[in-house]
């Protein structure tokens, strides 16, 4: 499927598995991929949050806080990078990939991720409000514990397709239906 993207730039900001798939998909669709270094050239960021497994906000210590909040202040950093060269091609996509557990607050879902994801779908809020006249558009895509990474990728390519061009600060949960979220 040609989804609009030959010639556009992208940094994942993800080594991991999430991440391998998000460049392979990019990339299947004539996407150059550029390195972190290159954050000031990029049409696409996308940002994979990291996963703190079995942490309970109330009771993680100092460095677990700091480390889900550092992954938020690294990815609020990568936008301010690459936001000015976005704005001035009047075009760029942010996709942040957090979890499903931040629609539904169901049990054993890690409190850290969470909040985290909370915070990155506010500030999408906050660029769709104040740059999607200038077509740079910020969304995210929740996943819970069995969504494969192939799934996240393909509604990452979505929300940086040329047919997503008007929406922004849009949340896209892959749960198989089973959070328990009405909104």
């Amino acid at each position: 499927m040609d989804l609009g993207l030959a010639g556009r730039t992208a940094v994942v900001l993800d080594p991991g598995a999430t991440g391998q798939a998000c460049r392979r998909v990019l990339a299947s669709e004539g996407v150059t991929l550029l390195d972190a270094d290159e954050l000031e050239r990029a049409d696409i960021v996308v940002v994979c949050g990291a996963r703190h497994p079995g942490s309970d906000v109330l009771e993680a210590t100092l460095d677990d806080l700091y480390g889900a909040w550092d992954g938020v202040v690294d990815a609020i950093t990568a936008y301010r990078r690459a936001l000015p060269h976005m704005e001035e091609q009047r075009w760029g996509r942010f996709v942040w990939v957090g979890t499903a557990a931040s629609r539904s607050l169901d049990a054993d879902q890690d409190d850290l991720d969470v909040v985290a994801t909370l915070a990155m779908r506010a500030l999408h809020k906050v660029i769709g409000f104040d740059e999607g006249p200038s077509n740079v558009l910020a969304n995210s895509v929740l996943r819970d514990a069995h969504t494969s990474d192939d799934e996240v990728a393909a509604a990452v390519a979505f929300f940086c397709s040329e047919g997503a061009g008007y929406l922004t600060g849009v949340t896209l949960t892959i749960d198989d239906g089973s959070g328990s979220a009405v909104f």
